[in-house]
């Protein structure tokens, strides 16, 4: 039998091949690294976590995985056997346990040791290598078994999938003792801390959205869980994913996502434009309703979450805009998972369409701040078009920052930004566009061909616009995994105990932008003559 593993793609004997003559490569932006036993498991060529992980996840087996399992090769089944000894022993005689037992990596290389039990070639090995293998798998099962080791994020996944795949092929195991029970019961936990109730994932990222889904439907597949709550959080998570999307189906690079093209199957929407909140996630999204031609589907999404420190990004109360077929205001996305000056840059409110209220720290408060859940408290459909609030506080900081969006879509979006704060500081407002969007100064703001930025605050603004600098990093764009793109950020700065901040996007379709104007203690927004009702207190009703 072939127990279903979270190999990365179908395998054949010209992968094999490839592999064996050109070298392991689990990324592109990375040389091959020749892969032959015995192998240097502790290896890191490259100060590079997720190749560590992956090299520990035995990835490099999943095209003697795929070789075997279509054709029963037993040349591909001894080497399989052959590597992961020799991890065994390399993980015996290594000093640091942490770089051979990450939480995840030990999930998926449980579930490519209950393959391997599971085979019929397996009582073909001698009495040793079969003894050696068990033990091996058995120590997996035990770390699986310590609830204290199941990680609290999407890692969990692989660590109970592991843990069922182990229980299932060797349930007289003494490690296997209750095993389905306890296997339901984390994945029960899981599902609970993992998804909210409108079924969208609570890490902060669209891209892990998706992951998890896939990982949660492989789970089912295999019969192993109990199923109720598992359907159930499935069919939930699969209708809110296509909310991530935008009308050319690349997905949302908020949190540490990629802007990829991942097609899924399309909701019907009844109207022309539709919107949904989020609130306990932290998103809200208008779009165009799907079918239609992405030159005539405009998108927002807006970003306010914050659940635990997972996949989190000082992203709160930024956005994503798609607009006359492209997407005009970006997320840096997450560029990479190593340690270095562009991860802290991806991390940062610099890196997002928001306002930098702690400057003199990355994270922008964020670590210093328990997790308060979803940060959007309201969206409304108005005869206007679109409203939509969030607030954000950084108590230990003395700062609170409220944007209200107004948006018509194909027309305009204007951002009303609040910042309060205990102490003068210095506050940076940015916006990020897209690589192909090169902006031009102009009064109070810039433009790009029928784009218009104007700003209206209650004090002075310092105008920048920083593209591809190194030097901190600012102006780039991650397009994927370690492969970045110069792009435009545009920052509005000023000094002060907080301030008012006006932000108007002409689209340049349609009628002109409402006027905005300062108030005592608010803005006035007056469009075609009348004034708009803006709510203060984040009153409304979910769209």
């Amino acid at each position: 039998m072939c127990i279903k593993l979270p190999t990365q793609s179908e395998s054949t004997r010209r992968q094999v091949e490839r592999q064996e003559r050109r070298g392991w490569r689990p990324r592109p932006d990375r040389p091959a690294v020749p892969f032959t036993l015995p192998f240097d498991w502790a290896a890191d060529p490259f100060a590079d976590a997720n190749w560590r992980f992956q090299l520990n996840a035995w990835r490099p087996l999943d095209v003697y995985i795929g070789l075997h399992c279509r054709g029963d090769d037993p040349a591909a089944y001894r080497f399989l056997i052959d590597a992961m000894l020799d991890w065994g022993r390399a993980e015996s005689r290594g000093r640091r346990k942490t770089t051979f037992w990450g939480d995840m990596a030990t999930g998926i290389r449980a579930a490519k040791l209950a393959y391997v039990l599971s085979q019929r070639a397996f009582a073909r090995q001698s009495p040793l290598r079969q003894a050696a293998i068990v033990r091996l798998a058995r120590r997996h099962l035990a770390r699986l078994r310590d609830p204290a080791f199941i990680a609290r994020s999407n890692h969990a996944l692989a660590q109970i999938h592991g843990a069922a795949a182990l229980c299932h092929v060797a349930p007289h195991w003494p490690e296997a003792r209750g095993g389905k029970a306890y296997v339901n019961d984390l994945l029960s936990r899981l599902l609970l801390s993992q998804f909210g109730r409108r079924g969208v994932h609570l890490e902060h990222s669209p891209g892990y959205h998706l992951f998890a889904l896939r990982e949660f439907r492989r789970m089912a597949e295999t019969g192993w869980f109990d199923s109720a709550d598992l359907d159930r959080t499935i069919r939930a998570a699969a209708k809110a994913a296509p909310w991530f999307l935008f009308p050319d189906e690349t997905l949302s690079a908020a949190g540490d996502s990629s802007p990829v093209r991942r097609p899924l199957p399309a909701p019907v929407a009844q109207e022309r434009i539709v919107g949904r909140l989020f609130r306990e996630a932290g998103y809200a999204v208008v779009r165009g309703a799907w079918g239609q031609s992405p030159k005539q589907a405009p998108m927002l999404l807006v970003t306010c979450g914050h659940h635990s420190s997972v996949h989190k990004h000082a992203d709160d109360l930024s956005f994503e805009l798609f607009e006359q077929g492209r997407r005009l205001f970006v997320d840096a996305g997450k560029y990479s998972y190593s340690a270095g000056p562009m991860r802290d840059f991806s991390l940062s409110a610099r890196a997002h369409n928001t306002i930098d209220l702690v400057c003199d720290r990355n994270d922008n408060g964020l670590g210093a701040t328990p997790p308060a859940g979803g940060g959007l408290s309201a969206m409304r459909r108005k005869r206007w078009g679109w409203f939509i609030a969030g607030r954000i506080e950084r108590p230990a900081f003395g700062v609170t920052h409220e944007r209200r969006f107004l948006y018509r879509p194909g027309q305009w979006l204007i951002l009303l930004d609040r910042v309060t704060a205990d102490t003068p500081r210095e506050l940076t407002a940015w916006l990020h566009l897209h690589p192909r969007v090169r902006a031009e100064a102009a009064e109070d703001g810039w433009t790009w061909r029928n784009l218009a930025i104007r700003h209206v605050a209650d004090h002075p603004l310092t105008l920048r616009r920083i593209r591809g600098q190194d030097e901190p990093p600012q102006g780039w764009m991650a397009a994927d995994y370690h492969k970045r793109v110069a792009n435009d950020a545009l920052a509005a700065g000023w000094v002060g105990q907080g301030g008012r901040l006006a932000t108007i996007i002409h689209l340049g379709r349609g009628d002109p932008p409402p006027e905005v104007r300062l108030t005592d203690d608010d803005f006035e927004v007056v469009w075609r003559g009348a004034r708009l009702a803006l709510p203060r207190n984040g009153e409304g009703a979910d769209a």
